[in-house]
């Protein structure tokens, strides 16, 4: 889902599961994390559905005014839900579109008019995949696929400000060139390429 959703399609199994914990930035904060769970369903030989669930803590944060007084501890945090369908749209190509809404609670309403952000979003991607028979000694696989995550509206944290900021809608492209060394050996190279597709702050 993360990174192209197209590949759902592909799936070898009826269904498939998945659940992700990480730490993040443990160094630095002890109670940083990042949960994920992915659930995947394949309807036929060309078409598949999937959900994900994406959970981030930013730990426990004392919060205080422009005095510094305290104003307590807060546990600021993030989710998204997500959910696609993808399809084969030819022998080798493949299609995805995806749906997201995402709820991002970092202010934990302190101040007089701040609020969750909220937005949604859509991701476009596709997949291209086939056998290759550029080596005579060994079967290849050849594949690349592109995708634009995030598109959707700006969020804001406050209900009198005008000021709304973009959420990160990403291009990402890349190709795989997989060789089948033997029956329980393969070699792949990859290459990819990711660029925000809004506007960032100039560095100064």
């Amino acid at each position: 889902m993360h990174y192209n959703a197209a590949k759902y399609v592909y799936l070898e199994d009826k269904f498939a599961a998945g659940l992700g914990y990480s730490p993040w930035l443990r160094k630095l904060v002890p109670d940083m994390n990042l949960a994920y769970l992915a659930l995947a369903y394949k309807i036929n030989d060309r078409s598949s559905v999937a959900g994900t669930l994406r959970y981030f803590s930013c730990g426990e944060i004392e919060f205080r005014d422009n005095y510094n007084q305290s104003l307590g501890k807060y546990t600021p945090n993030e989710w998204a839900i997500d959910a696609t369908y993808s399809r084969m749209l030819g022998d080798y190509l493949s299609g995805a579109v995806a749906g997201r809404f995402i709820y991002s609670d970092l202010t934990q309403n302190q101040g007089d008019m701040a609020r969750p952000g909220i937005s949604v979003a859509a991701d476009v991607a596709v997949f291209y995949k086939r056998p290759v028979e550029w080596f005579s000694t060994m079967d290849a696989d050849f594949s690349w696929g592109a995708a634009i995550t995030n598109i959707g509206s700006k969020v804001s944290y406050s209900g009198i400000s005008d000021r709304r900021d973009f959420i990160p809608t990403t291009l990402r492209a890349g190709a795989n060139l997989k060789l089948e060394l033997d029956e329980y050996n393969s070699l792949a190279f990859m290459v990819d390429f990711s660029t925000l597709m809004v506007p960032t702050h100039p560095v100064i």
